[in-house]
């Protein structure tokens, strides 16, 4: 590996997790619990881990207005973020 792809692939990764400052806060908070069912602090993540989990969240969080993503609570059911948040 050289100088040159390493550059290359940390701006990559800058710019693929600048886009969570981007985001807005149902995005965010949809994110952060993704994280804490990792069981990891977000300083202990990998830059892998936070971009495979941003990358997951992104197409979920996407996926239809009038299709919002679900979350897995924890006893093989799943909520809505709404229901989550409330």
């Amino acid at each position: 590996m050289n100088i040159e792809s390493i550059e290359n692939e940390l701006i990559e990764a800058a710019i693929i997790l600048s886009g969570i400052a981007e985001s807005n806060s149902p995005y965010t908070c949809y994110l952060a619990i993704q994280i804490e069912k990792t069981g990891k602090a977000v300083g202990k993540l990998t830059i892998d881990e936070l971009i495979a989990l941003h990358t997951d969240c992104t197409k979920n969080f996407n996926i239809s207005p009038n299709d919002p993503p679900t979350l897995d609570s924890g006893n093989g059911e799943t909520i809505s973020l709404d229901e989550e948040l409330s």
